[in-house]
């Protein structure tokens, strides 16, 4: 069955998927939010979603010809017990606020009602769920993914060639760019086993880990399928988050540039 949660409205949410890259969450923090629903709702079962984003914008400023992000502190930061809790080297992160509805892939049937007391004691990655409407359940994918409101998804990009994502993205915007895309956290790759530790979130074992950076492009959610649903994978050290609809990235790297005469 699939339950669809209707046009969240996010404030203040984490805007920096992965070092050095400020924009949508990633398909990570939907999944995870989903299992820590369903977890709270009674319901063992492990979610395939799809994030459907209505509006999404940064909260910065343009100064000196460029976007900059406002950086948000709390109220206690220059205390003294503050500055002794903290390293003074923390970074505030980039912040936004967000529209959307997502759609889970469920094996079991769950209660949408109590998936909603759930939701109004959560939050979205670090962001206050302000407002919501009732979550709706369906039997088939084509009714669920209507009833979202108008929208675009994340459909995962994987290169044809073994370009870095940074070079991909270059590749794919050198000339006539055919997609909205953008980079965003897609995995983890472990660099320590998991392990129980002092204080450690929710009390599960704790690893230290790199996150891996990738691909995605955005498309209107009339194109989605049951194939772009989001899981994730373990492959030994690594945990990635994937679909069974990637699309193949061509590299642009043998291209030639237009001829100047070409564009007179």
């Amino acid at each position: 069955m699939y339950v669809v949660i209707p046009f969240l409205q996010v404030q203040a949410l984490n805007a920096e998927a992965a070092y050095c890259i400020s924009g949508h969450p990633g398909p990570g923090t939907f999944i995870g939010f989903a299992h820590a629903l369903l977890r709270r709702s009674g319901v063992s079962d492990a979610a395939r979603i799809i994030p459907v984003f209505h509006t999404f914008r940064l909260r910065s400023s343009k100064a000196y010809g460029e976007h900059v992000h406002w950086m948000q502190r709390s109220s206690d930061r220059d205390t003294k017990r503050s500055r002794a809790a903290k390293a003074e080297t923390q970074l505030d992160l980039p912040r936004a606020d967000a529209t959307l509805s997502v759609v889970m892939d469920l094996a079991t049937e769950c209660d949408g009602q109590r998936l909603h007391d759930a939701i109004t004691r959560m939050r979205l990655a670090g962001g206050t769920i302000v407002d919501m409407r009732a979550p709706e359940t369906h039997f088939e994918f084509e009714r669920a993914i209507k009833s979202v409101p108008p929208g675009f998804f994340m459909q995962e990009v994987q290169s044809a060639s073994d370009d870095s994502p940074f070079d991909a993205i270059v590749n794919a915007c050198a000339y006539d760019a055919p997609h909205w895309i953008t980079p965003t956290l897609v995995g983890y790759h472990l660099i320590s086993s998991p392990t129980e530790r002092v204080n450690a979130r929710g009390g599960y074992p704790h690893a230290y880990a790199d996150p891996l950076i990738g691909i995605v492009r955005w498309q209107s959610k009339t194109r989605a399928s049951p194939a772009d649903c989001w899981r994730y994978t373990r492959h030994g050290d690594e945990i990635r988050f994937e679909t069974d609809n990637a699309f193949l990235l061509q590299s642009n790297e043998h291209k030639e540039a237009p001829h100047a005469e070409e564009n007179e």
